[in-house]
């Protein structure tokens, strides 16, 4: 059963390997969908992995129920943005709350070829941008990190 955001009810989009997350307790898996019906995003918890996650002790871990984040409570009435959402999850699943979570895997643009890890470069950079004006609490620790890998620290 949905649980209701607000006056919506938003069920979780069928996914092939939705079995294998279940599975997996070693890692969080979520599943972020939007519908232009509801006109915002919900967030579901799609793994077991509960124990690793510091969300808000009255939040419903229900596999068919979207997750009760602040993001989308505030969706239509502030600038959400989906980045905000993707940093919500990720500070109340990451270990180190001092830790960059956005932090980048360069070898992963050794890999590709060059005209595509131009365009991917450019966009992670526009997006670390978008996350560093947002002023959240690891904004310094990303700006940071980039910054020393660009001087090649």
């Amino acid at each position: 059963m949905a649980k209701n955001i607000g006056d919506m009810k938003a069920e979780p989009p069928k996914i092939l390997a939705d079995s294998d997350l279940k599975s997996d307790t070693k890692s969080i898996n979520f599943l972020i969908a939007g519908y232009s019906r509801y006109q915002c995003p919900y967030v579901w918890l799609r793994s077991d992995a509960k124990e690793l996650i510091d969300f808000e002790e009255n939040q419903v871990f229900d596999r068919d129920s979207p997750l009760d984040l602040e993001s989308m409570r505030y969706w239509r009435n502030y600038d959400i943005r989906p980045w905000d959402v993707l940093a919500e999850i990720l500070t109340n699943t990451t270990l180190k709350p001092d830790e960059n979570p956005f932090k980048i895997d360069y070898s992963f643009f050794e890999k590709i070829p060059v005209e595509e890890s131009v365009i991917s470069i450019g966009a992670m950079l526009d997006f670390l941008r978008k996350v560093y004006l947002r002023h959240y609490v690891f904004s310094d620790t990303v700006i940071t990190a980039l910054a020393a890998s660009i001087m090649g620290d």
